[in-house]
């Protein structure tokens, strides 16, 4: 390369670095040379890495050095930490001055870019609670605690008091809040959120603090999880951020796997807003009261408690599964929802959620039904698993992957009993009318046969003393006298102990019939046992039901 080459080159060099040097907004002289050019990259803004620690010490202190115990709710020590007065300084986030700007609101352990006009670089606020820098009081993100597989994220549920306009810099240009979720029922008469016309607002029509029994439990639950399932973060409150929010809280933390003591640590965060005893976990008129509304619930853990509670109140398992996908920064467990399908049969386990490991029950068919060619159907994750989870009444699936569904019709059995109607016969032994019985038909007080709308008569019944007759689809007696039954001797001439109504509304000699099933209310027999008569060969009845065709009447036989 010639002297004149190298110069060229050297000259596009320089040139290449001053354009560089304008891109990153140094300020160059007119004069593009060598002479000058160290003197335009000093111009540039130095790179900064600043971190800080943007929470309050006080409440530092608190968080790093308070672990509680879930069995113990008789202390606390929150007031230990906090001021009594408050002071306000406590619940706002530690600003950070750089050059002209001052920075709040951050995300922690986030490294973002910054540039002002002195300085460029990335700010990383320490610490894990992101206290919300606004005009309302107590507001704080839920993000940041540990959680199942991971930590809660940052930006997708934040609770706080009551709101203004005001806020909107921080909480939807800052913050990303899409959703406003006031918990104050009819005390306010807001419809429409502060914070701008295109916040998607939502008031309960009451909502009470320190209990899980509250009207609009599903429709709150369902507008903060639907929310953050449309990526449309939250912000929820009532007046103060602490009494109502904090009864929400503790349900969203404790569905994210939360330890309970970080729950309650979160819950008396609140204390450095307004340092009252109330707002102390260990106060039996308040927080205390959900701790024991919780203990109510079936489960063997606080987050499995919540979680039953929320399904139970028509939450789905996929919708807490999509949510808690979304709000965890890493590896939560996939809660497996369960689904009987049973016809003619019950199970042992009437789990709703497998949450780890395996699941095992055992069905069993309902009275006169069978397992046996029964039409049975198990599936993991739409996939049919029942060749290898099923066998002879007993589902086991040794570890669960998927939503299980699980689909038993039992058989009927084979009766095993005969039905007296359709064979019981008339004086000459032949089948009654041909059928064993006769619609709207029934045995006046002299053993004749005599039309009567809605009664059913049937043929001559073999019977002895002491036998069993029961009766299915059909009942004996009325309220009124005029139809009787019947016992006959051999002949089928001679009849004795006329059984009527009367006798089982007043329940007059009804004792001749030990022992007996009787309907107070109905005053009725659906079985009775044979007086104790030797001349007793037959009977006939006079009975009710809805046709002769689906009456049952057996002796000695269980039906």
């Amino acid at each position: 390369m010639s002297i004149a080459d190298s110069i060229t080159k050297l000259k596009a060099d320089i040139t290449s670095a001053y354009n560089t040097i304008e891109q990153k907004g140094g300020t160059i002289p007119s004069e593009k040379n060598t002479n000058n050019l160290s003197d335009a990259i000093e111009s540039i803004p130095k790179k900064e890495a600043v971190t800080w620690h943007q929470c309050p010490q006080a409440v530092k202190n608190f968080l790093e050095n308070v672990t509680y115990d879930p069995n113990d709710y008789s202390y606390s020590y929150i007031t230990e930490y906090a001021p009594d007065p408050a002071v306000i300084s406590n619940t706002k986030p530690i600003g950070k001055v750089i050059g002209d700007a001052t920075y709040y609101n951050e995300t922690p352990n986030k490294e973002t870019l910054f540039m002002n006009n002195s300085s460029i670089g990335t700010l990383k606020p320490l610490d894990r609670l992101r206290w919300l820098n606004t005009s309302a009081s107590n507001v704080r993100d839920l993000g940041g605690w540990n959680c199942d597989g991971g930590t809660v994220k940052y930006g997708k549920l934040i609770r706080g008091g009551e709101i203004s306009s005001a806020d909107r810099d921080v909480l939807v240009n800052q913050a990303g809040v899409r959703r406003e979720l006031n918990l104050r029922g009819s005390e306010t008469v807001n419809t429409v959120s502060p914070l701008g016309d295109e916040i998607y607002f939502f008031r309960p029509q009451s909502f009470s603090p320190y209990t899980l029994n509250n009207a609009y439990i599903y429709q709150t639950l369902k507008f903060v999880i639907d929310g953050i399932a449309h990526n449309e973060p939250v912000y929820f409150h009532c007046y103060a951020g602490a009494d109502r929010t904090g009864t929400l809280a503790f349900i969203f933390e404790a569905i994210l796997g939360v330890s309970q003591s970080d729950i309650d640590k979160d819950y008396e965060l609140t204390m450095f807003h307004t340092n009252t005893i109330s707002r102390t976990r260990n106060n039996t008129s308040f927080y205390k009261n959900l701790i024991d509304d919780v203990e109510e619930l079936s489960g063997d853990t606080l987050r499995n408690k919540i979680i039953l509670y929320v399904v139970g109140k028509g939450i789905t398992v996929a919708e807490l599964n999509k949510f808690r996908a979304i709000m965890i920064d890493g590896n939560p467990d996939i809660l497996c929802g369960i689904t009987n399908n049973l016809t003619h049969c019950t199970t042992s386990n009437n789990q709703q959620i497998v949450f780890s490991g395996g699941y095992s029950a055992t069905i069993t068919a309902d009275t006169g039904y069978t397992l046996t060619g029964a039409e049975v159907s198990v599936k993991m994750g739409d996939v049919d698993i029942t060749t290898t989870a099923y066998s002879n009444g007993t589902i086991n699936i040794a570890d669960v992957t998927g939503e299980i569904v699980i689909s038993v019709v039992a058989v009927a059995d084979v009766p095993i009993y005969t039905n007296q109607v359709p064979i019981s016969t008339d004086e000459n032994g032949n089948i009654y009318n041909g059928t064993g019985y006769k619609d709207g038909y029934r045995l006046d007080y002299s053993a004749t046969e005599a039309a009567l709308t809605g009664s059913i008569l049937t043929g001559f019944i073999p019977v002895k003393a002491g036998d069993v007759v029961r009766f299915s689809g059909v009942y004996l007696g009325t309220s009124g006298g005029s139809e009787n039954s019947f016992f006959f001797d051999t002949n089928k001439s001679n009849y004795s102990h006329r059984m009527t109504p009367y006798n089982w509304k007043e329940k007059t000699d009804v004792e001749q019939f030990e022992p007996y099933e009787y309907n107070d209310t109905t005053r009725t027999l659906s079985s009775f046992t044979v007086p104790n008569d030797t001349s007793i060969a037959y009977v006939r009845f006079s009975l009710h039901g809805t046709t002769g065709a689906d009456a049952i009447i057996t002796v000695n036989e269980i039906i």
